[in-house]
């Protein structure tokens, strides 16, 4: 009840939160509400990950899983916020294709299994190289020989 109702802080329509900061920033207070909604997303999606994986809360047989999980998870939750907003550290805005790559990355990532935390890790790496020479590419800062 009470992560819930945290999270009233940030929801439209009452998001008393984001009606402080839109009085401070002299915005509109619904344009503020959805973008504080729209950042704190991933508020949403992590009481859920807490049930369906119980290493999270440092319940598991194997120190190492313990650790493997809290990293799958924390991997996950940065690539659903970037997802999400648009953004990603090293490359910048992302396009629609890319956001939808960064979200089954993060899904990916999510599932309890080795075997979809590689494929997800792979799959990322791979697209994240492509758009990050391609937007070098396209600036300039490639020598070529």
């Amino acid at each position: 009840i009470l992560y819930w109702g945290m999270i009233s802080y940030i929801t439209p329509p009452v998001a008393l939160a984001a009606v402080a900061a839109s009085v401070i920033a002299g915005s509109g207070q619904m344009e503020t509400a959805m973008t504080a909604m729209r950042l704190g997303s991933i508020k949403f999606v992590l009481p859920f990950i807490l049930v369906l994986t119980p290493a999270l809360i440092l319940r598991g047989d194997d120190p190492a899983e313990i650790v493997a999980v809290i990293t799958a998870c924390s991997a996950a939750i940065v690539l659903m916020a970037a997802g999400f907003e648009g953004y990603l550290y090293g490359i910048g805005r992302i396009g629609k294709v890319m956001r939808v790559v960064v979200f089954a990355a993060a899904a990916g990532l999510l599932y309890q299994d080795h075997r979809s935390w590689a494929v997800a890790a792979v799959g990322f790496a791979l697209i994240y190289s492509v758009v990050y020479m391609r937007q070098r590419r396209s600036t300039g800062e490639m020598k070529t020989p």
